[in-house]
């Protein structure tokens, strides 16, 4: 687990293609928190409002610039995963909600399984 970075203690490197584990604010409903602190998401691409082609996104935010993609969402939240207007399955997220990141998205997998068996 060489390539694991946590948000906290490292500067920021984030790039299209890394795996990320991310954190919504808890006034969210339990499923969506749930799904999100226990599945992989991955960086698709970063919102730029001064070269956004044909509005691509919705507007929030400033902050919240980060195009993260999930698969296997159920059906019950999949209304939640569209921030992007050109990309699928897709949630957008501010820096500080990403809890770690990596290159390898088999790094991430053990921290979901730490957490199942709350090692």
């Amino acid at each position: 687990m060489k390539h694991l970075k946590t948000i906290e203690n490292t500067s920021i490197k984030l790039q299209i293609g890394d795996y990320v584990i991310c954190d919504e604010n808890s006034s969210y409903p339990d499923e969506l928190v749930e799904f999100l602190n226990n599945n992989i998401g991955q960086v698709v691409e970063f919102r730029n409002d001064n070269n956004s082609t044909a509005n691509s996104f919705h507007s929030l935010n400033k902050n919240y610039n980060i195009f993260v993609v999930y698969n296997n969402i159920p059906i019950s939240i999949v209304n939640k995963f569209y921030y992007h207007k050109y990309i699928n399955y897709c949630r957008l997220f501010s820096m500080n909600e990403i809890k770690v990141y990596s290159s390898n998205s088999k790094d991430l997998e053990f921290i979901i399984d730490a957490n199942k068996y709350n090692i």
